[in-house]
């Protein structure tokens, strides 16, 4: 499983986006197996789905996302979790240890990127 978390620095990016890059963590048996750093290269959300999807990734970890983006995951067959803040590497424990729950929220101003 990937599971890619929206990034600006260390810290889980408030709103998808915006995110400087996108934290990539494969996991294999509950344990990290390999990382990656993917820049965001600042196409349109739309396209960010079919992109993300195309390197595999399984789950989108962010702080908050736009309705249209969040349509365009679940077309893609990636779950989003919205709502996590704070360093990436505890918002990727967290899940992992299953204590993220997304709350669901989208928001209702859509990025222009």
């Amino acid at each position: 499983m990937i599971i890619a978390i929206a990034s600006d620095g260390l810290d889980v990016s408030r709103h998808f986006g915006r995110c400087s890059s996108y934290s990539c963590y494969t996991v294999e048996d509950g344990s990290v197996v390999s990382f990656q750093n993917m820049p965001n290269l600042s196409r349109p959300c739309s396209e960010m789905a079919p992109l993300l999807r195309e390197v595999d990734v399984d789950v989108l970890i962010a702080g908050n996302i736009g309705a249209s983006a969040k349509e365009a995951f679940d077309r893609a067959g990636i779950a989003v979790v919205t709502g996590a803040s704070g360093p990436v590497r505890e918002a990727l424990e967290a899940y992992l240890d299953g204590d993220l729950d997304s709350d669901g929220e989208v928001c209702r101003v859509e990025c222009s990127a």
